[in-house]
């Protein structure tokens, strides 16, 4: 294939990443289920071997999110060994958000109904209704523990148009929390 060739195909997957996230992704054989919704995804966001990650029903993918399903590290070793390579499945339960810019390593499953902070490394498995945070990330407390902060915070603009939002939020002082974090609640 010629560099006009693979400079064309690029920019073809890079339209298709950010017009229609999801239909790429199960394009390049992600298994994507029902109600995922994917970010400003990129090309190469899912990895060389994109058929290797799983995404279950309601999973939220939010921007520059990788997934890394291999150990490029085998390369230094090639020599030695050329058949070398390890691979790892990821697999993301259903109802599950991942923060920006999060990295998912290889043989990593993350449980249903989990938060995954922005930012973090997720270096092992996730178990059900966990929020984990941090590189590497840890668990740090439950998702139910975790919605009663959010409830705390709320800003009551969640269903709101893009106008009213905005109406809202201007019009609100914020309110420091324990320590010093300023919230707009209402």
């Amino acid at each position: 294939m010629t560099k006009l060739m693979h400079f064309i195909k690029h920019i073809i997957n890079t339209l298709q990443a950010k017009i229609s996230p999801v239909a790429y992704a199960r394009r390049i054989g992600v298994v994507v289920g029902t109600g995922v919704r994917i970010f400003s995804l990129h090309p190469g966001s899912f990895g060389s071997e994109p058929y290797l990650v799983t995404l279950e029903d309601g999973v939220i993918v939010t921007a520059n999110v990788k997934f890394i399903t291999h150990d490029g590290s085998t390369f230094i070793f090639r020599r030695l060994y050329p058949d070398l390579d390890v691979m790892g499945p990821i697999r993301v339960g259903a109802n599950t958000f991942i923060g920006s810019g999060a990295v998912i390593l290889p043989g990593v499953r993350i449980g249903k109904n989990c938060v995954i902070g922005a930012m973090s490394l997720v270096t092992r498995n996730v178990p059900d209704d966990s929020l984990a945070v941090g590189a590497p990330a840890r668990v740090i407390e439950s998702t139910d523990s975790f919605l009663r902060t959010l409830l705390a915070r709320n800003s009551g603009t969640g269903a709101m148009s893009e106008i009213d939002k905005r109406r809202a939020l201007e019009s609100m002082t914020p309110t420091p929390d324990f320590e010093g974090r300023e919230w707009l609640m209402r």
